[in-house]
């Protein structure tokens, strides 16, 4: 035999034949000393001749314990042969550890008449139920598995708490050829899936037309409080803007008419209230009050003046040109107004965001000049307002990337 063969058999100090495949216990590993005591399996016998390192003739894969399934070099007096199992033994140990795996932990199983393996917060579906048939079809998860010895009801092996349906979070009890074990699904999947379910159960409930009351609007907390209509229920795929699953019209306040994205958790839907009884708006209640104290002539033509005044300050004001009557891209995409109030869109309201070079969002998708209209073909705004137009730049060197060269 020559230096380097790598022998099949290897006979240790002390007398023990050790071959591949064999089952060792740890006697002794001062480098980690948490595998001793823990069983290994052979996986190969050498001497590897490297000077710099320490010798180890004997390579096993840990099988029991926190490092399972880490392979390790030995020395012979750190390891000890255990004797052969016999066949049924071997089989007996094997099965138990599979079954340990498979159930994570888990003590309390039952088999039902079909070998189904039936255990605490596995998910199955529900296959039959003559008592309640609404919720055939529907995910549920095992959360007991118990016989109630009750002699005056019947008898359930399976509680199932529904997880999707209109019985959603009720318990019910099941016979084990009611049910049916679903594949377990990897923690990406069930995370998927429980997005899927609520985003399902959201859309169930808004619907287009529908009356929401706006919650919450960290962006523009004025709208906190006013009333607004579904216009649109659907997820904008921009990786660069925030995504608003709900869009609706400003129904009051001094933003009527305009229409916002918003988060599930930031409106709250409204029962439907018919025309003939719909509460009066905030303008109409204000109105009403100011009205009620007038009786006078001299009154009335104060009133008349004020309204005048008003109306010339509001005449006065510059028109948001391409705008006017639509929500402006810096109020959809909710722009911070420290960038609002310096991008060229705002600045210049008789053109459409697409048309000018470099706005904010040009910029983020193009920060050398802002020149590029890639992102406008996808942009919620354009979809909105655009009409189907051409995209074309317009107005040249009013963007932020201008003022960033002239400070060069």
């Amino acid at each position: 035999m020559k230096t380097g063969v790598i022998a099949k058999v290897v006979t240790g100090k002390e007398g023990g034949t050790m071959k591949i495949g064999e089952i060792i216990k740890v006697k002794d590993y001062s480098a980690i000393p948490g595998v001793v005591g823990e069983q290994a399996e052979i996986v190969n016998l050498q001497t590897q001749e490297f000077e710099e390192y320490t010798v180890y003739p004997v390579w096993a894969r840990i099988t029991t314990g926190e490092r399972k399934g880490r392979v390790y070099g030995f020395h012979y007096d750190e390891v000890e042969m255990l004797p052969k199992a016999l066949p049924e033994e071997t089989t007996r140990a094997k099965v138990a550890e599979q079954l340990a795996e498979i159930l994570g932990g888990v003590s309390q199983v039952e088999t039902g008449r079909e070998e189904k393996a039936l255990r605490m917060g596995v998910v199955v579906k529900i296959e039959d139920c003559s008592a309640i048939p609404q919720v055939v079809g529907e995910l549920g998860e095992i959360v007991n598995l118990q016989t109630e010895e009750f002699e005056e009801y019947t008898v359930y092996p399976v509680w199932v708490r529904i997880t999707t349906g209109e019985r959603k979070g009720k318990v019910y009890g099941f016979h084990y050829d009611e049910v049916e074990v679903l594949p377990r699904a990897h923690p990406e999947e069930t995370t998927r899936i429980k997005v899927v379910e609520r985003l399902e159960e959201m859309l169930r409930v808004m619907k287009t037309g529908g009356t929401v009351r706006i919650k919450k609007c960290d962006a523009l907390p004025e709208l906190v409080g006013e009333g607004a209509e579904i216009v649109d229920l659907q997820t904008q795929d921009l990786e660069r803007y925030a995504t608003y699953p709900v869009w609706a019209r400003v129904t009051s306040g001094e933003r009527t008419g305009k229409v916002y994205g918003f988060h599930y958790d930031e409106v709250e839907l409204l029962p439907k209230v018919h025309p003939a009884k719909a509460t009066m708006t905030k303008l109409d209640k204000q109105l009403g009050e100011i009205l009620s104290g007038i009786t006078t002539i001299d009154e009335i033509a104060e009133v008349e003046r004020a309204i005048s005044e008003v109306k010339g300050k509001v005449l006065a004001e510059p028109g948001q040109g391409f705008w006017e009557g639509k929500t402006p891209c810096w109020e959809m995409l909710r722009c911070p107004e420290e960038i609002r109030n310096e991008c060229p869109a705002f600045k210049h309201q008789g053109l459409p965001c697409w048309q000018i070079e470099g706005t904010y969002s040009k910029l983020h998708d193009n920060a050398q000049r802002g020149c590029n209209t890639d992102i406008c073909q996808v942009c919620r705004v354009y979809k909105r307002c655009g009409q189907d137009e051409p995209i074309e730049i317009k107005l040249v060197g009013k963007g932020f990337n201008q003022a960033s060269e002239e400070l060069r």
